[in-house]
């Protein structure tokens, strides 16, 4: 089984609470920090790879396969293309969405599964 690979983290500010394994977006209004995802047209900058406070550093993956959570109740089937959900988990995209990467196995809701997470190219919305 596939587990977290080639991944690159890097470390911001939280602000406000972050949990692990949930989305993160870059905080407008402070240099170098993030708050976890709260909408699902969030744009996204990775996935927390720890428990945060605010005002602590949280590594936070911006490319590779990752580990997220799924906050939804539908949950994720294998293959779904995911995106950020209002409590900063994953879900299956739907239209609108903005989409950050396939999902690789299965996930019920609040299951921690695993993503080929690739902003750069999946960081568009779903049409």
């Amino acid at each position: 089984m596939a587990t977290q690979q080639n991944i690159t983290v890097i470390t911001l500010a939280a602000v406000g609470s972050i949990d692990k394994y949930h989305c993160c977006e870059a905080y407008p209004s402070a240099d170098l920090s993030a708050k976890q995802c709260d909408a699902d047209t969030d744009n996204i900058i990775g996935i927390a790879q720890n428990d945060a406070a605010s005002g602590e550093g949280v590594g936070i993956a911006v490319y590779g396969l990752v580990k997220v959570k799924c906050t939804n109740a539908a949950g994720v089937a294998p293959g779904a293309v995911v995106a950020p959900d209002a409590a900063g988990g994953v879900k299956a995209a739907a239209v609108g969405d903005k989409g950050i990467g396939v999902a690789l196995n299965g996930m019920a809701q609040y299951a921690v599964g695993e993503i080929l997470f690739v902003p750069n190219v999946f960081g568009v919305n779903i049409s």
